[in-house]
């Protein structure tokens, strides 16, 4: 009877995966649910960690997938929910729009996303607001991380909403585009406040290169910006010196730079020397630099830096 309660409820509103706010949070492990916004049905994976009470405020991790892929995909490529489980945190996986090319609007990218002018922002904010209504999440802990477009979008919300982001992770990411036929590059806000920051990229990205240029699969359409103008931008807003601190780990095949900032806005970056357009998953540096594990260093970044209230 209440599981017919509860589809009758769900065909009610509209939606074809649960409604959070009308259906009960299944058990622990990661299901999809789903909210309308702008007049979209939009899906989002949650993963509740097992043996966690619910009474306490958990930290919330959203995760943003890369072009052309899946929030279950994003799931299995981070281990980001086995994480959760031990770390005792919530992660969700936001669902791009678009069938075998999603896409996030980052503001000036990409795909039809971009051009249609999807509105990701407010996604993002609804389904915020969606898990605070109906989980006992810590205001203080609510981060942000992703890979490739997924990082995109990382940059565009916390230059937008630095008041709700208290830091954020961006994988194989560049911060602004220049498409080839302009002189022209688009780019994040100027962010309106200081969002401490843990970035990752590969010397040998073929698709958003390092130095900046026209990807693998955007030639001829878009140039991306380099990845020290995209640092740029938290450098000056996170008030940084401009001089990092640079440790060689792994023998020299990662070169970690840490920013001195003002207020704890930390910005720390791993330059990954045989790294291509890859999250880091602690393999064996040889050949791949995959020597590093993001999902680890990123929650390890995300614990030191709860926003101040």
């Amino acid at each position: 009877m209440a599981l017919l309660l509860t589809i009758i409820m769900v065909s009610l509103l509209g939606c074809t995966t649960p409604c959070l706010e009308k259906a009960a949070l299944s058990g622990p492990g990661s299901h999809f649910y789903s909210l309308k916004t702008n007049g979209q049905e939009r899906e989002y994976l949650l993963h509740f960690p097992s043996e966690t009470s619910r009474d306490r405020p958990l930290p919330l991790v959203v995760i943003f997938h890369g072009y052309a892929s899946s929030a279950r995909s994003m799931e299995r490529l981070t281990g980001m929910s086995d994480k959760a489980d031990r770390e005792g945190f919530i992660a969700v996986y936001p669902q791009a729009t678009g069938l075998i090319r999603t896409a996030w609007n980052a503001g000036f990218c990409c795909g039809k996303a971009y051009t249609e002018g999807v509105d990701d922002l407010n996604f993002f904010r609804e389904m915020i607001e969606t898990l605070k209504r109906n989980l006992h999440i810590d205001d203080s802990r609510i981060f942000v991380a992703g890979f490739t477009n997924g990082g995109m979008m990382a940059y565009y919300l916390a230059a937008q909403m630095p008041d709700q982001i208290a830091a954020i992770a961006a994988v194989s990411a560049a911060a602004g585009v220049r498409p080839v036929e302009s002189s022209h590059a688009l780019s994040i806000p100027d962010p309106l406040a200081p969002v401490p920051l843990i970035g990752f990229h590969g010397l040998k990205d073929r698709h958003i290169p390092y130095e900046g240029g026209e990807g693998k699969r955007t030639r001829d359409i878009l140039a991306f910006i380099s990845v020290e103008q995209s640092l740029g931008f938290w450098i000056r807003a996170n008030g940084c010196g401009t001089n990092p601190v640079r440790v060689a780990l792994k023998d020299g095949a990662v070169m970690k730079d840490s920013y001195t900032c003002h207020d704890h806005a930390d910005v720390v970056f791993y330059e990954i020397r045989a790294g291509g357009h890859a999250w880091p998953a602690g393999g064996e540096c040889a050949g791949s630099g995959d020597c590093i594990s993001a999902t680890d260093l990123i929650w390890e970044f995300f614990l030191a830096h709860p926003k101040k209230r």
